[in-house]
């Protein structure tokens, strides 16, 4: 007979309670402000990468996760830039918990 996880109880709590709460925007904002940086990190290491996402400039991807969002436009320079928030996406990514 299989017993319970006694942290179902707990798993079960965070996942209700993790669309109610939200993170203050400037915890948000620096995020998005480092996980473009680290992008770019990696674009800097890969010159194919940089040449084919140069060719993409001015396009914005809207990348979606849960409740969260993030917009981002690719450079002359075949990097990434966050993009405002009135920018329409030319591609949207959404990334599945599943």
């Amino acid at each position: 007979m299989a017993t319970p996880s006694p942290f179902a109880f707990l798993e079960d709590l965070v996942q209700r309670a993790g669309g109610a709460l939200q993170p203050p925007g400037w915890l948000v904002d620096e995020v998005q402000h480092r996980a473009v940086l680290f992008l770019n990190h990696v674009l800097g290491q890969e010159s194919q990468a940089q040449e084919r996402l140069a060719r993409q400039r001015g396009k914005v991807v809207r990348i979606e996760w849960r409740q969260f969002h993030m917009l981002l436009a690719a450079t002359p320079a075949g990097l990434l830039e966050r993009a405002g928030s009135n920018a329409v996406p030319d591609l949207t990514l959404a990334v599945a918990d599943d």
